[in-house]
């Protein structure tokens, strides 16, 4: 991880801006944490129960997708 943050969500639409970030490859994965206890909650089975996602809306089987489906460049 090279950083985490917050936002609120404030009328459906939450915004957190990665402020000085270099140049190069990212992936973003995201939760909204409904209950605030700093985690994504999950079943017994591992099926997360909040809302996730990643960017480019990369898709896991089993799990988060690899970097490479999540990853875009920033220049």
């Amino acid at each position: 991880m090279y950083r985490e943050g917050r936002a609120k969500v404030e009328k459906e639409k939450a915004v957190f801006i990665f402020e000085d970030l270099p140049e190069g490859d990212y992936a973003i994965s995201l939760f909204q944490d409904i209950n605030d206890n700093n985690m994504l909650d999950k079943t017994s089975f591992g099926i997360p129960h909040e809302p996730y996602g990643f960017s480019n809306n990369a898709i896991g089987a089993f799990g988060p997708p690899p970097y490479k489906k999540a990853r875009f460049r920033y220049d």
